[in-house]
């Protein structure tokens, strides 16, 4: 066993989901750092950050959603408070975990099409509608 991380409430560095895939342990935190894990390496787990992205507008929950053709996206949930209304809304983005991890970029938008994602606490899925056209 290796401890990845101890829950710290006050911290925004803290753990928001992890998955694995591809033979490897992805972390991401609540401020958008992924980590691929080494798990089999000769010194024990190493790690490596793969992705750093940073938001201004608060962040409710980050998740890793492996998907069918095979790529690891990170689906984050952001609250968005209008200036004029002071309402609040949600809005969620996508994007692939890769050192790049551009939100929106052209192959992830289209890839996503036909597909539904269930994201949750214990574990996320993204899955083809072609099968279920009702």
């Amino acid at each position: 066993w290796q401890v990845v991380s101890t829950l710290d409430v006050s911290s925004q560095g803290r753990y928001a989901d992890c998955a694995y895939h591809n033979g490897s342990l992805y972390t991401v935190t609540l401020q958008g750092t992924v980590e691929k894990w080494d798990l089999d390496g000769l010194n024990g787990p190493a790690k490596e950050i793969i992705a750093n992205k940073r938001h201004n507008a608060p962040i409710l929950t980050r998740h890793l959603v492996p998907t069918p053709w095979g790529d690891l996206l990170q689906a984050s949930a952001v609250l968005e408070i209008g200036c004029r209304t002071l309402a609040e809304s949600v809005r969620f983005e996508l994007c692939k975990v890769d050192s790049t991890c551009k939100i929106g970029s052209q192959a992830t938008a289209s890839s996503v099409l036909q597909h539904a994602m269930f994201i949750g606490l214990n574990h996320s899925v993204c899955l083809s509608t072609n099968s279920f056209s009702g």
